[in-house]
């Protein structure tokens, strides 16, 4: 068994919501501000007014950005959890290459005076969006007024949203300190893993069950099911 949703984005809940709390419905659309370096620059910009360097110094002094910050600001990061998100999360067959991927490296201060006075706030997106059955994925700035949930985003935290036929809109907000907030998402998986085991185990020790070998698999149920 494989669970890796603290590789998409964290401690926020990205595929969890998908297997648990919105099993059952179609999902259409799902946007996530799934980088924190790349959330941080946007909003120092936006809300102190300063430039892009500058902001990018301040959080590689800060630690969150990485020396070489191109992963995040290029939008590769996103578009990595964007990827495991459609695979594992919505059952796509994507790659790298089936995605249009913008960074925020060319954002200029014209761009962020012009979006202030539009009363629009940007962010650094992952959008998944389903169309004829199919699943189209992209990651680019997206801007939004300021009652969208969406532009009060602040710092390095991280925002999902994702909209299903049955449950309409379902937004997490995710403001977890790092790096425990990764280590806690590892455990939570891990979590997973042993209860979905344990379930597992108990189902095939009831009294007066018989177990059956698994299809596909060698050996009985119990050795089916390994960490």
């Amino acid at each position: 068994m494989l669970k890796l949703s603290g590789a998409a984005a964290a401690a926020l809940p990205t595929i969890d919501l998908v297997e648990h709390s919105l099993k059952g419905c179609e999902v259409l659309e799902v946007e996530g501000i799934l980088n924190a370096t790349t959330n941080y620059l946007l909003d120092a910009m936006m809300t102190r007014g300063i430039g892009f360097d500058e902001a990018l110094r301040e959080a590689q002094i800060g630690g969150f950005a990485e020396a070489d910050p191109r992963n995040d600001t290029e939008g590769w990061d996103t578009a990595c959890k964007l990827l495991i998100l459609a695979n594992f999360g919505l059952g796509a067959d994507l790659a790298m290459d089936d995605l249009t991927v913008e960074g925020i490296q060319s954002v200029s201060a014209e761009r962020i005076d012009a979006w202030r006075g539009q009363g629009l706030v940007p962010k650094l997106v992952g959008r998944l969006s389903r169309a004829n059955g199919a699943i189209r994925a992209e990651v680019g700035i997206r801007t939004y007024p300021l009652a969208d949930p969406f532009a009060n985003i602040r710092g390095k935290d991280k925002a999902i949203r994702i909209v299903t036929d049955a449950m309409g809109a379902t937004l997490a907000i995710g403001s977890g300190k790092e790096p425990l907030a990764t280590a806690a998402a590892a455990l939570k998986d891990l979590e997973h893993i042993l209860a979905a085991r344990t379930g597992w185990e108990a189902a095939y020790s009831r009294p007066g069950h018989q177990r059956q070998d698994v299809p596909g698999r060698k050996g009985t149920a119990h050795e089916g099911c390994n960490l």
